[in-house]
């Protein structure tokens, strides 16, 4: 049952660069790696970061919660896994970059914006209730108060809290008091293949590239103060 992960393993061994003479892999494992990111994405299989940004290996970091949730650091927890992992990245790679990247129609926003019966998934995503009442908050104003409308507008407040939050931890602090670190918040539209960055002076959120210009690449206008010019 686990054919189709050894073929692809069997693709991967073989790609052109991958390995051989100054071949990838081994280069990384000579030289050490030095990822400039370290991205935070949903563990949703259809947004894996590898594969969305045609990143090859030693590119980035990766941290894949539910949700792309990122809750406030607590310094009571002993064992927390992210704040152990940014103090190694920032603090003894040198990453420079950190890059919260939620994505649309997220399971998880689900599971938070209509309160599911199901404890261990409950006790995860209300770290990000701030997020969902934000969203009620803009509903309420703009009064397209309707599910899909809810839940797209929760996907970018996710984005949006786990970015400030992010500044709680003691490692990303010390890197950002130092000039050593930025943030982005990023929001993957899966169903378009648009990606929309999060702008904090307007806390809004803009589309990074125009496909539909003359030369992909093209940089779109900035939204309006809640984002509602992004299509999510």
């Amino acid at each position: 049952m686990t054919d189709q992960l050894k073929e692809g393993f069997a693709r991967f061994r073989q790609k052109d660069g991958m390995y051989g003479d100054d071949g990838i892999m081994p280069g990384l494992v000579q030289n050490g790696q030095q990822p400039d990111y370290f991205v935070i994405s949903c563990m949703d299989s259809r947004s894996a970061p590898a594969t969305i940004f045609d990143a090859a290996p030693g590119t980035m970091f990766a941290h894949k919660p539910m949700g792309a949730m990122v809750p406030p650091y607590n310094p009571e927890n002993k064992e927390n896994d992210l704040a152990a992992k940014l103090r190694y990245a920032l603090h003894h790679v040198g990453v420079s970059k950190i890059i919260v990247v939620g994505h649309s129609h997220c399971g998880a926003v689900k599971a938070l914006a209509n309160k599911i019966d199901e404890p261990e998934i409950m006790h995860w995503v209300n770290t990000a209730k701030k997020a969902n009442a934000r969203a009620r908050a803009v509903m309420r104003i703009t009064k397209e108060f309707d599910n899909a409308a809810l839940l797209r507008e929760t996907e970018r407040q996710v984005v949006r809290l786990s970015v400030e939050n992010l500044t709680t931890y003691p490692a990303v602090r010390e890197a950002m008091a130092e000039g050593k670190v930025e943030i982005r918040g990023w929001l993957f539209e899966m169903e378009h293949g648009n990606l929309f960055e999060y702008d904090p002076a307007s806390k809004g959120f803009k589309q990074v590239f125009d496909y539909n210009a003359d030369q992909i690449g093209s940089a779109v206008p900035d939204c309006d103060h809640e984002g509602h010019e992004a299509r999510l």
